[in-house]
């Protein structure tokens, strides 16, 4: 027998058996495995870090919308119950006059979902800037005054002649008390009046009336916590100062 028929032979025997060759695997698709994105930092300001972990995430996400982007320090917190408040300072450019003022943000947690609500609560010029004052803008510079008890800016808003009335009305059960002091600019500046009124952001509020079209002079008041205070400007050459204080308590 030929070589050649002998080959085919244990060919065909091998074929028989189970052992021809094998087709080649198919080919396996490959899965790419895309990595999961990681989530931008949300963005942070100077003081933040008081807002209470549960609420952490919707103030930063708050601080990512457009009119956030004002905004630039956590002054304070206050956080009761289901909800928080944040009072930021915001700060921007107009009329080419550098501007800030506080503003509250309210994040409340109501069946699940956060609610936002923000106050704000006037403007007046950036430090060491100057800039046209409004009514609320002078509040402030009172409100300012009186929290970092700096007499000598507090004693430049009363008058530079005559003197601040301070009239306090207190009440307990049928008993009403009235006490009434005045001090002079110069009372004012050595501290001797560090028990005046001023107001906050939370628990209690400013706001102010429209000025007087003849006079310019105009009311602010502070309410909440069981206080109600009202105080009265006037027009002082080129500037307003406060006259008169009116403070009620129950």
């Amino acid at each position: 027998m030929s070589k050649t028929y002998i080959v085919a032979a244990f060919a065909g025997l091998f074929s028989l058996m189970g052992c021809a060759s094998a087709p080649p695997p198919k080919a396996e698709p490959v899965v790419v495995i895309e990595p999961e994105p990681v989530p931008e930092p949300l963005p942070s300001i100077p003081g933040d870090d008081k807002v209470p972990e549960r609420f952490r995430k919707s103030f930063g996400e708050w601080l990512k919308t457009d009119e956030a982007k004002i905004y630039t320090r956590v002054v304070e917190v206050s956080e009761v119950s289901n909800a928080v408040a944040v009072v930021v300072t915001r700060q921007y450019e107009a009329e080419g006059e550098c501007r800030t003022g506080p503003s509250t943000v309210q994040f409340m947690e109501q069946d699940g979902a956060i609610q936002t609500e923000i106050a704000h609560f006037g403007d007046d010029c950036c430090p060491g800037m100057t800039c046209a004052a409004s009514n609320l803008g002078y509040n402030l510079r009172w409100i300012a005054a009186i929290g970092c008890k700096d007499w000598a800016a507090l004693s430049a808003l009363v008058p530079a002649k005559g003197k601040l009335t301070w009239e306090l009305v207190t009440s307990d059960g049928d008993k009403v008390k009235k006490t009434r002091k005045s001090f002079t600019r110069k009372d004012i500046a050595a501290g001797k009046a560090e028990n005046l009124p001023g107001c906050g952001f939370i628990n209690t509020r400013p706001d102010c009336e429209a000025a007087d079209a003849k006079t310019g002079g105009f009311t602010c008041s502070c309410n909440g916590g069981g206080t109600h205070t009202s105080y009265t400007w006037k027009k002082e050459g080129d500037t307003m100062v406060v006259v008169r204080i009116d403070e009620s308590s129950h």
